[in-house]
């Protein structure tokens, strides 16, 4: 527990009540980003709703935020997003036709620019491999009303601390770029692995980032 300007903040697992409030913050923060995409994308979060995997931050008894973990596990989507990420980001080729024609067909419809951007460190260079203890970091999310307090920092050092109790040695993560929770991330030494855009239907590109936690 922390003291949020005189409101107690209180970070605990997910239960089966918060269902509807956490769905409805869940699509304030990212409808506009998945567009036509994203009743897909929040019915498939249902299934991952769980006191194993969510965190949710109370303030003076409402949830105001949330977010997910998702276990590396081969052959999941989590698992398959990271290792397609990890395997664009080490070819660093300057012009790949198929995330480009990808990226152009989304600024077609909804604008953006066309961007791929490299970036040097342990994970990109080949030298850091997933293992089947990581997990993916996704759905963070916090009120409107409640963003600026450290809420949303809050939460993901406390995912952090459940990914290393649980022997991860790396925790991913896809940011919408033009979120403010990119900055988090940013402040909390993530490093990046690939941006490509435009990947959202705001136009915003995708920066995919990753913390070694061991």
């Amino acid at each position: 527990m922390t003291l949020l300007e005189e409101r107690t903040l209180t970070i605990r697992p997910y239960q089966e009540c918060d269902r509807e409030r956490f769905n409805k913050l869940y699509t304030s923060a990212f409808s506009s980003y998945d567009g036509p995409k994203f009743p897909e994308r929040l019915a498939a979060l249902q299934f991952a709703l769980s006191p194993e995997t969510t965190l949710v931050a109370i303030v003076d008894q409402l949830l105001v935020g949330g977010a997910t973990l998702s276990p590396l596990t081969e052959g999941s989507e989590s698992f398959n997003n990271v290792a397609t990420t990890l395997s664009w980001a080490r070819e660093r080729r300057d012009v790949d036709d198929q995330l480009i024609d990808y990226c152009k067909e989304i600024q077609n419809e909804f604008g953006g620019e066309v961007v791929m951007t490299f970036f040097d460190n342990e994970f990109t260079q080949g030298t850091f491999e997933p293992t089947k203890n990581d997990v993916y970091l996704s759905g963070l999310f916090v009120d409107e009303e409640y963003r600026g307090r450290g809420i949303g920092t809050d939460l993901v050092n406390e995912q952090i601390k459940l990914a290393r109790e649980r022997n991860a040695s790396a925790i991913y993560v896809t940011c919408v770029e033009s979120s403010p929770v990119t900055k988090i991330f940013k402040n909390l030494a993530f490093l990046p692995l690939l941006r490509l855009g435009p990947s959202y239907a705001n136009g915003s590109a995708a920066l995919d980032m990753a913390m070694k936690l061991r």
